[in-house]
């Protein structure tokens, strides 16, 4: 509808990616956030940390063990106040208000348990605690009902002071280079371009999908690109743009005449982490449970795929949109993973609704051959973009910033978003966008110091 479109524009940039070859030539929107606050401001509000393995993986990329999950477990709990209370994996005086919805239905948390006990999957307490698989109910990025933001959390806060100037309306072109130094930020406002120097830093947190667009209109980039299209080479850094990584996800539908009572305990927003397959290491499965005006919705996440995308360059012009590729050509254990997920999910929703008649709306499909059609013809973007100006040492190719969130190469350039994160992030990317920020603010102001 035009509402819609109105909403689509006025809350979101209206990018889309290339078309996908390896999911039936499909065109995928990919939103990104247009307000204070970027895309925190329309996401779930899910608040998920990642595997420990996870942030195991980053020290180990980085060759940092600032990145190893017990030091940025701290920063997690110093950022949040938690509905869970001060714990060894919650703190209750940060910016962020984490909450359990599920606290308010108790009834239902006692059937979840049962349903777990019943398919021989644990109960997790704590889906940001020590045990990351099984049955277990999301956190919430919530207070007083209301949706946290970056924005409200830590920017609203500081408006006032004398050192803060939020500029809106303004639209970044490009950084403007001396000698490998950030020297400024060009940009415009009402179609009049102008000029903000720095001082000391410029720091860059336009996201996954923007920073790297950003770079590479600056002149940071594979050199190759930036050659065609006439952009003068600052730096040859081939990384810029690579490594864009999301997770993806399908909707179960499901007919089921639920009672009012039944609805309002779906909003606890139960889920289940599990494992596609037996043999594997650690869970690969995510999925979420919602009530819908027809019966239930189940989004089931793949959380672990080898697909890499791309950002890049239509031309010169940074009004232009990125090219966005995502690449999403899954290998045959991966499609393998989303069809075991799927058949696991039915029998979820078959042992949760017991008392009800449960008619399969979508897929309603039963052959594997079908089922594998229909995942290549509705999986969706789940919008956890992520790893374009990736993390890493300076020696290696695939590698943008270094874990002081440095360009390599570049004096007064830091980048602090998503584009950052190197490996894949078992879950969302906001705790952990909230994390880098916190990390970032203290790297920032040691330096300062110095």
């Amino acid at each position: 509808s035009n509402a819609a479109l109105q909403i689509q524009t006025r809350l979101h940039w209206p990018l889309y990616s290339e078309r996908e070859e390896a999911l039936n030539k499909r065109i995928f929107s990919v939103p990104c956030g247009r307000m204070l606050g970027g895309s925190s401001g329309a996401n779930y509000s899910a608040y998920q940390r990642g595997r420990p393995e996870d942030w195991q993986l980053w020290a180990e990329k980085v060759r940092d063990d600032s990145f190893s999950y017990a030091s940025v477990l701290e920063i997690f709990k110093m950022a949040e106040t938690n509905s869970k209370g001060e714990s060894k994996y919650h703190g209750v005086c940060g910016p962020v208000s984490v909450v359990d919805t599920c606290q308010l239905y108790p009834s239902f948390v006692e059937r979840w348990k049962s349903v777990s006990v019943q398919l021989g999957l644990p109960f997790t307490e704590d889906i940001n605690g020590h045990l990351r698989e099984g049955f277990e109910f999301e956190q919430s990025t919530l207070k007083n009902g209301k949706r946290v933001t970056t924005h409200n959390a830590y920017l609203l806060e500081a408006m006032s002071r004398s050192n803060l100037t939020v500029l809106c309306h303004t639209f970044v072109l490009r950084i403007l280079m001396h000698h490998r130094q950030a020297a400024a930020v060009e940009a415009m406002r009402s179609g009049i371009p102008f000029l903000l120097k720095a001082r000391r830093e410029i720091i860059l947190s336009a996201g996954a999908l923007r920073s790297p667009q950003l770079l590479m209109l600056s002149g940071i980039g594979d050199e190759a690109q930036l050659q065609h299209h006439g952009i003068p080479t600052v730096l040859h850094c081939p990384a810029v743009g690579r490594n864009l990584m999301d997770n993806v996800w399908v909707n179960l539908e499901f007919a089921i005449d639920l009672t009012s009572q039944q609805k309002e305990e779906f909003k606890s927003r139960p889920a289940v982490m599990f494992r596609s397959a037996p043999s594997l290491s650690a869970p690969d499965l995510f999925c979420t449970f919602y009530a819908t005006e027809r019966g239930l919705s189940a989004k089931l996440f793949l959380l672990s795929h080898h697909c890499r995308g791309s950002i890049s360059l239509h031309n010169k012009d940074p009004l232009e949109p990125p090219v966005i590729q995502m690449n999403l050509n899954f290998r045959e254990q991966e499609l393998n993973s989303f069809l075991s997920g799927i058949k696991f999910v039915r029998t979820v929703v078959a042992a949760t609704v017991t008392d009800h008649t449960i008619t399969e709306v979508t897929p309603a499909l039963e052959s594997d051959v079908e089922l594998l059609e229909w995942i290549r013809d509705t999986c969706q973007s789940v919008s956890h973009y992520a790893g374009t100006c990736a993390m890493g040492l300076p020696s290696t190719a695939d590698s943008v910033a270094d874990s002081h969130f440095r360009v390599h190469g570049i004096t007064n350039l830091r980048v602090v978003d998503a584009s950052v994160i190197p490996v894949m992030i078992h879950g969302g990317t906001f705790a952990t966008v909230l994390m880098l920020g916190e990390k970032a603010a203290a790297c920032i102001a040691a330096d300062a110091l110095e």
